[in-house]
């Protein structure tokens, strides 16, 4: 079983079109919540406990998060994150697309990519 830190913060409910697991990024997608699978879909929290298909997942919307993180090169405090492949976090350019949407949140360490990181969600 794998821990992941979450610090305080704001935890909707939404119901899961798939089954998806705790600490994982998750965007809606015909009114339900799933894990993100590209850096294109606009990413609303990460999941904070367990759920099947159809059931309750629990969202965390706001606050910081461990997650894990993915892509190429060390994560550096203070990069901007959004939604990536398989429920991760994936570094984000001001630059790439200009949707405040897309951006999950903000590292708060310096960690080697895709290695979990405190992540203070900017939702």
């Amino acid at each position: 079983m794998t821990q992941w830190y979450y610090g305080v913060g704001e935890i909707w409910s939404f119901e899961a079109s798939v089954a998806t697991t705790s600490g994982v990024v998750v965007y809606i997608d015909g009114g339900k919540v799933r894990p993100t699978t590209a850096a294109s879909q606009h990413c609303i929290g990460v999941s904070f406990v367990p759920a099947s298909a159809g059931e309750q997942c629990s969202v965390i919307m706001e606050g910081v998060v461990k997650i894990p993180t993915t892509g190429v090169g060390a994560v550096t405090a203070g990069n901007l994150f959004g939604a990536g492949a398989s429920g991760k976090a994936a570094a984000r350019t001001w630059s790439q697309l200009n949707e405040r949407n897309l951006d999950l949140g903000f590292a708060l360490e310096s960690v080697a990519r895709n290695a979990s990181c405190k992540i203070k969600l900017t939702l």
